[in-house]
């Protein structure tokens, strides 16, 4: 029976990957997070763990044995990483390297969450064979994970796109649960016009990583998949008026505005969105668009 083991179990695909995994009884679960555990599962171990502690990972690995481990913990905010690029290292770079050398020491296989933001988006969508050109700190630290996890022996990355779900009991909210709380509250919100993405529903996204460690488990070799929601791309404007739609808000409070006008501290690729055949043909991948996705969150 396979353990596997994911980082970062607090945050929305963590939380996503544990549900996905143990609804399948052939694998045992252990579940890691910084902080304590917030998704409170019987069947689901779970161990406190500072991916930035080297001593504290290679120990933890080695007593738990895992086969096959998840690494998502990260920091996913750009303009974070931009700002405090000390602490950016530390996490997505440091950490990753101390997982993937305590991966090393027992002999596990690495299956690393990485990010469209590794691209320039000058030329989305993307697939897998296309060439990384981050135009941020955090695209360069998520590339720079992923040519760490390339070193080990038996590896595999997962790219995703603008990751949305339901954020109940998780620290951070997301694109969805933001634009629909300012909406609610009748907040006016700015939004830009001109980046276009393919937002991937979580449970798909999971669902996706679940199929790619299995691919990993049994030894059908080291691949880059590209998981994310389904083309068309849309762009993030659009998105916010989906989302007032659905829920029946005014999208009056909505404002559209240039990426250039906001000042934020990273810059974000413009056009990102993934081609999905390789995870189709290979992963029996299929996900759902936006406004299903909306659906099914129930939010």
């Amino acid at each position: 029976m396979p353990t596997i083991l994911i980082t970062g179990s607090n945050g929305l695909v963590g939380r996503e990957l544990i549900r996905a995994f143990d609804k399948l009884p052939e694998y045992t679960v252990i579940a890691t997070s910084l902080s304590p555990d917030k998704i409170t599962m019987p069947d689901v171990a779970f161990h406190q763990l500072d991916i930035t502690n080297r001593q504290s990972v290679a120990q933890l690995f080695n007593d738990l044995l895992p086969n096959v481990v998840i690494h998502s913990a990260a920091v996913s905010a750009p303009d974070t990483c931009e700002t405090d690029k000390e602490l950016c290292n530390r996490v997505n770079i440091e950490g990753t390297q101390n997982v993937a050398d305590a991966c090393k020491a027992i002999g596990a296989k690495m299956l690393f969450i990485s990010t469209d933001f590794v691209f320039d988006g000058a030329m989305g969508p993307y697939s897998e064979i296309d060439i990384p050109n981050p135009v941020s700190y955090y695209g360069w630290s998520k590339l720079e994970g992923e040519k760490i996890t390339q070193q080990l022996n038996n590896w595999s990355i997962v790219r995703t796109v603008l990751v949305y779900g339901d954020t109940v009991e998780l620290n951070r909210s997301n694109f969805v649960t933001w634009v629909k709380g300012a909406l609610e509250k009748g907040e006016n919100i700015k939004v830009v016009n001109d980046q276009y993405r393919t937002p991937t529903y979580a449970p798909d996204l999971a669902f996706g990583i679940v199929k790619a460690a299995e691919w990993l488990v049994y030894n059908k070799g080291n691949e880059i998949w590209h998981i994310s929601g389904p083309l068309p791309l849309i762009s993030v404007y659009d998105m916010a008026l989906k989302i007032a739609a659905f829920y029946n808000l005014d999208s009056s409070f909505i404002e559209t505005i240039a990426s250039a006008s906001l000042n934020q501290p990273a810059k974000r690729p413009p056009v990102t969105g993934f081609i999905l055949d390789k995870a189709a043909n290979h992963l029996n991948y299929k996900p759902i668009e936006f406004t299903k996705g909306l659906e099914k969150l129930g939010l």
